[in-house]
């Protein structure tokens, strides 16, 4: 099954709740609170993403957590890769080589191989369309049929 984990998905949630409320910082507590999950897992997230450069950090009495720059910059591919890692739909879809114990057995006998990888790549130009501005807002719009078009 394709789905995000719980991490992207509640980092998802944090992002979208930035975009929408762009005057000011949410703290860890009032962000973890609203989508009722443990503050740690919520300051664990909210790391990974400062560390991104997607959102910035305030400390203080008024500190807490805000978009580094317009949600409509901030693609949903940028926030899964500060989240997952790398994204590989299979194996012989990896960005970077990878190591010999991980690589797929099949190799040359393969007989999907190009048609999977095609996939990954129009999975990936989907979510490097798709912003937290569209996802905040219930903006996302997306033609299908023009990104898997080539498969």
């Amino acid at each position: 099954m394709l789905s995000l984990s719980r991490k992207s998905d509640y980092a998802l949630l944090a992002l979208a709740e930035m975009a929408r409320h762009k005057e000011c910082s949410l703290s860890v507590r009032k962000l973890a609170d609203r989508f009722g999950m443990p503050p740690r897992m919520m300051t664990n997230i909210l790391n990974r993403l400062t560390h991104r450069g997607l959102v910035n950090s305030c400390r203080g009495s008024q500190g807490g957590y805000s978009l580094a720059k317009p949600p409509q910059e901030i693609t949903i591919m940028a926030l899964l890769e500060a989240i997952e890692g790398p994204t590989q739909l299979t194996l012989c879809c990896a960005a970077e080589p990878l190591p010999l114990d991980q690589q797929c057995q099949i190799g040359d006998a393969c007989t999907i191989r190009a048609p999977v990888q095609r996939l990954h790549k129009a999975i990936c130009e989907l979510l490097e369309q798709v912003t937290i501005y569209d996802i905040a807002f219930d903006e996302v719009r997306l033609d299908v049929g023009t990104a898997i078009g080539g498969l």
